[in-house]
């Protein structure tokens, strides 16, 4: 489906450049699987240096996994926003490597 949407994704260029899809830049892939002008989220995850894990483990350091937060949405026809509970955990269930 992507590929359809963004058939530049093809050309294999480190960002991506779509007419159909202008601000999407980058397409992060989950798995082993490789795809022309992709990025393999363990890729990315190779990206930090040791400055930034040092920030990321103080910013952990400060989560309290247990937490509820609550995040609001407005859709263009909605007039009140929709308003969902849930846990910092469920947030960042991803966000940390060493947790």
């Amino acid at each position: 489906m992507l590929n359809t949407l963004a058939p530049e994704l093809a050309q294999n260029r480190d960002v991506l450049t779509s007419v159909r899809l202008p601000a999407l830049r980058h397409v992060i892939t989950i798995g082993n699987w490789v795809h022309a002008g992709c990025t393999p989220f363990a890729a990315v995850c190779d990206l930090a240096d040791p400055d930034a894990m040092q920030r990321l483990d103080a910013v952990a350091a400060t989560i309290d996994p247990t937490r509820r937060s609550t995040s609001s949405s407005r859709a263009e026809r909605r007039v009140c926003p929709k308003v969902q509970p849930f846990r910092n955990h469920n947030l960042i269930n991803n966000g940390f490597l060493r947790w």
